[in-house]
């Protein structure tokens, strides 16, 4: 049970999620208003575009999310980034 786990594990360590919230269409909305326009390579549709289309969108990415949530599962798709390395100029 979590109160025999939560009894064994030291105060300094987080106590396992075990529920989340369902997230709302708002939320979704005001998150991805509130976000940059930054994009990368992997992102399916650019992000102004995204912001264009929120209202119609928002009820599709809040049912991956809180499915996400709900299952504990996130999609691989999800998983992947780019890493760019910064080469350090050296001082001579």
């Amino acid at each position: 049970s979590t109160a025999r786990l939560a009894a064994q594990i030291p105060p300094s360590v987080p106590l396992p999620l075990t529920s989340f919230r369902a997230v709302t269409n708002h939320e979704i909305f005001q998150l991805i208003q509130s976000a940059p326009d930054k994009q990368c390579e992997l992102d399916p549709i650019p992000t102004s575009l995204l912001k264009k289309c929120i209202h119609l969108l928002a009820p599709a990415i809040t049912n991956i999310v809180s499915l996400s949530l709900d299952t504990g599962d996130f999609p691989s798709v999800f998983k992947q980034s780019i890493i760019t390395p910064l080469i350090k100029k050296t001082i001579s």
